[in-house]
């Protein structure tokens, strides 16, 4: 087998055949020892890069969780068996925060993916809380990470129970916390869910008026609040953030891929066709090779195209059931029949 580099992968499309080329390198290097090389490779696969902003959304959620224990272990062990105060334990130990910096981004993004079942995603929620007690950090950011996996598989009650943990536990003081202008997307992010759009746009204006803003954001609040004031008919003002969301995007695109086919829906459900066409023309193709690992990022890729294609539909409908499926409710169906309906459209 011809084992890629880390440059000839980094090289390489976004895609399933990325996926698989890298996770051989990453076998080759562990199977014989090359644990500097391994970890090069784990480190690319979680993210966290000026050209990555953020968990790297090219490869799978499992792929990712198996990457950070193997790189949090690697970096505990390197700072452990270094000398007290020696070079080595300095670099081993800014090596290990980061790995369990990136943990929460990894955690956060484990049920987009239904090659993650329910205990897996489980299994990897009680590993974290067993790393934040063993390194005595605050929970809150453990609690802000389930309350999006709850938001991102549906389930209205748990979000709210993890949402008001996350605020009783907030601290400004907190070395995993996010940025405060990540802090004010969340709570933007779950108002939104909840069906409290007017809360939802009220947490947004220190973000769209431009006070607060970093890497992510405002470019991830933009969906939640456009959408927001879609469900309460404020179309003009949906249509003007609109085209300000993707004019940001469009400015640099390839970090922030994965957030264009839910503004493309969201033309969608404006009637801004020409606009979807448009952007289909033009970043289809970089959109549909980032979906390849994700099954949420497929499902959003389908419904994006439902306006340009019309076998998109039926398959968004069997991905959103796999997704409910594993989930056990009918939250991407519901989803679906919201957005592609005649009275959805305006």
């Amino acid at each position: 087998m011809n084992i890629k580099t880390l440059t000839q992968l980094q090289q390489m499309e976004a895609g399933a055949a990325c996926q698989k080329a890298t996770i051989a390198a990453y076998n080759h290097y562990i199977e014989n020892g090359q644990i500097d090389h391994a970890c090069e490779i784990a480190d690319w696969v979680v993210g966290d890069s000026e050209e990555n902003l953020g968990r790297n959304t090219a490869f799978s959620a499992d792929f990712q969780m198996h990457c950070i224990r193997y790189l949090i272990d690697a970096y505990y062990r390197q700072y452990a068996e270094s000398e007290d105060g020696s070079e080595a334990e300095k670099q081993a130990a800014e090596r290990l925060y980061m790995a369990l910096w990136r943990l929460k981004w990894v955690i956060e993004g484990l049920p987009e993916d239904t090659s993650c079942s329910l205990a897996d995603i489980e299994e990897a929620n009680q590993f974290m809380q067993q790393i934040y007690g063993h390194f005595k950090f605050d929970l809150a950011v453990m609690y802000k990470m389930l309350m999006y996996q709850n938001v991102d598989m549906g389930y209205a009650a748990a979000a709210k129970q993890y949402f008001a943990q996350w605020r009783e536990h907030a601290d400004s003081d907190d070395l995993m916390a996010d940025c405060a202008a990540c802090e004010q997307h969340a709570l933007v992010v779950y108002h939104h869910f909840i069906g409290e759009y007017e809360q939802a746009l009220k947490y947004a204006q220190p973000i769209l008026s431009g006070k607060m803003s970093c890497g992510e954001v405002p470019h991830e609040t933009y969906v939640p609040v456009i959408d927001s004031l879609i469900r309460l008919k404020r179309h003009q003002e949906a249509e003007q953030y609109l085209v300000q969301a993707l004019d940001l995007l469009e400015s640099n695109i390839e970090p922030h891929i994965h957030i264009l086919p839910r503004l493309i829906w969201l033309c969608s459900l404006l009637g801004l066709s020409e606009r979807v066409e448009e952007l289909f023309e033009e970043y289809g193709d970089l959109i549909a090779a980032y979906s390849q690992n994700s099954t949420l990022a497929y499902l959003r890729y389908v419904m994006a195209a439902v306006a340009v294609n019309d076998e998109a539909l039926p398959e968004a409908q069997r991905v959103a059931k796999i997704l409910d499926e594993r989930n056990g409710n009918s939250h991407y169906q519901t989803l679906l029949e919201r957005a592609f309906t005649a009275t959805a459209l305006h």
